[in-house]
């Protein structure tokens, strides 16, 4: 009686569309968080106010003014916030690999 080595192979294909040319938000955030955000030469950066209506500018930039003062007031009270939030951006990364 012969024994024979069966081998059996799996072939996974994936349709890939390449006239798709915006990424979804979670392909956005990991290449942001791997990569940093990219800005043509001379380009200008965006900004939270932009879309604003002209008459309400002055009052939303006051209020992101005070809610950054209020978060950066917590973290220097508590150093081990930023410490939670790098680990976490981290294992998100981590994650990302594995499942690629």
């Amino acid at each position: 009686m012969n024994k024979q080595d069966i081998r059996r192979t799996t072939t996974v294909t994936t349709d890939v569309d390449r006239k798709k040319t915006e990424l979804t938000a979670e392909e956005e955030r990991i290449l942001r968080m791997r990569a940093g955000s990219t800005v043509p030469d001379r380009g200008r950066l965006g900004s939270k106010l932009d879309g604003v209506n002209p008459e309400h500018k002055a009052d939303v930039a006051a209020k992101l003014a005070a809610m950054e003062a209020e978060i950066l007031a917590a973290l220097d009270a508590n150093p081990e916030l930023r410490r939670d939030r790098k680990k976490r951006i981290v294992e998100a990364l981590r994650e990302s690999d594995i499942e690629k």
